[in-house]
């Protein structure tokens, strides 16, 4: 046998062998195979990273009426057990973990446990889930109604200009905001807020960059899981224009021989700054706070008067003052007049004033009080404007001190007038009795 023979005879006996080892393994395959399936049909199955669904069933949230605002688990991993032909081929897509919410019907902060069922409808047994349960907020979706406010911290205002707080104004004026009950709650102010830079002198509209949520202390609200119906709203920025102004009272009633400018008054505010929405409204030089009848200012005198800026803007929240008589160097006597005077009295009437005298409390510079006596006071019933149809009625009674102008009566005198209608003679009566005499005179 040659070399070439054998080499020939090797190759064909080991080609033989090879498919023989090759077609032992197939059959093993096989043969393990049917043994598993037969004798080892069930098996346990780890699959991780399963997605938690965030979807409650259609039923859950009619009945309720709540929502999954949050959920505190996004992936879960299990354990399952089954035959092997339903399992053996599940990965973590044909799975779905769902949150088990069947006893729950009021909203807040949940414990709840996690379902696993199979997209494709394999049976089988859930050995574990890990994490075993989730914490979720459930809760009503509602939207409100909001007003809404302009902030505008990065604008301010030439000389001379100013704003009313209360006139800016939102475009619109209200928005309607979309989220969980508890997150509207808790929303205390709503803003619009630009923070564009400008100096203004004349009304001014700018949009908004943003809205603004805070809380009762207020604290900025995240807007994260509302909805808010609009990102942007105008803002109407009214411009004003102001001057600050001194405080003064006036003196009513007085003689006009009365030195008004001697009263020195003190008054609890040194000035107020007063506002108009005409860009070129003219301003008094002082504000005139209060109207004081001389009659009414003791040596003690003081009042408190409400603030009223009338067509001015009151732009200083000054809402009352208080005067005071500076009565340093002052001093008052009681006197008492005997001589009351009648004047603008009508013609056919004689009149009479019942009382005889009457006490006054007189008022100034305490060396010209210490000297002054009731002689130097004129006393007057003044009937100019007296319209009463009784023959006795109640009337003022008018005093100054002509001597002096810096000295005044404090309260109001009154006294009783009387009249009475004068006789009137005839003319007939006259003339009958002229004649009379002339006829008399001819017979003689």
């Amino acid at each position: 046998m040659n070399l070439t023979k054998i080499k020939k005879k090797f190759s064909n006996s080991l080609g033989n062998q090879l498919s023989t080892v090759i077609s032992s393994i197939l059959i093993a395959i096989v043969l393990w195979f049917i043994i598993s399936i037969t004798q080892y049909e069930i098996m346990t199955k780890n699959i991780d990273n399963i997605p938690v669904s965030l979807e409650l069933s259609e039923d859950f949230k009619d009945s309720s009426g709540l929502s999954l605002i949050s959920c505190d688990t996004q992936k879960v991993n299990v354990k399952i057990e089954g035959n092997r032909t339903e399992i053996g081929g599940l990965k973590g897509d044909d799975l779905i973990a769902e949150l088990v919410t069947d006893n729950i019907s009021s909203s807040g902060t949940k414990t709840v446990s996690i379902r696993i069922e199979s997209k494709k409808g394999k049976e089988f047994e859930v050995k574990s889930v890990s994490p075993s349960t989730a914490t979720i907020v459930l809760d009503k979706i509602e939207t409100r109604e909001f007003p809404i406010s302009p902030e505008i911290p990065n604008i301010s205002f030439a000389d001379g200009k100013t704003f009313n707080l209360d006139d800016l104004s939102c475009d619109p004026a209200v928005i309607n905001i979309t989220g969980p009950s508890e997150q509207l709650n808790k929303i205390a102010k709503c803003t619009a807020v630009s923070n564009k830079t400008a100096t203004l002198d004349t009304s001014y509209n700018l949009q908004s960059d943003e809205i603004r949520l805070y809380d009762e202390n207020n604290s900025i609200i995240e807007n994260s899981g509302l909805n808010i119906e609009k990102s942007s709203v105008m803002i109407n920025i009214p411009v004003l224009t102001q001057k600050k102004v001194g405080l003064s009272v006036s003196i009513l009633n007085a003689p006009s021989d009365f030195d008004k400018n001697f009263l020195d008054f003190s008054i609890s505010a040194d000035d107020i700054v007063l506002a108009s929405e005409n860009s070129s409204a003219e301003f008094p030089e002082t504000f005139e706070v209060a109207k004081i009848p001389l009659s009414d200012i003791d040596i003690d005198y003081s009042n408190t008067f409400t603030i009223d800026t009338k067509n001015y803007i009151n732009q200083s929240n000054l809402e009352t003052v208080t005067v005071k008589l500076n009565n340093e160097n002052l001093d008052k006597k009681q006197l008492v007049l005997t001589d009351i005077s009648i004047s603008n009295a009508q013609p056919n009437y004689d009149y009479e004033i019942i009382a005889k005298s009457i006490n006054v409390t007189v008022i100034g510079p305490a060396d010209i009080i210490n000297d002054i006596t009731a002689s130097d006071l004129v006393a007057n019933v003044n009937l100019l404007n007296e319209s009463s149809n009784s023959d006795s009625f109640v009337h003022d009674v008018s005093i100054s001190c002509p001597q002096y102008n810096n000295v005044w009566v404090y309260g109001t005198s009154k006294v009783t007038v009387n009249r009475t209608e004068k006789a009137v003679t005839s003319a007939k009566s006259t003339s009958s009795a002229q004649t009379s005499t002339t006829t008399s005179d001819i017979s003689e």
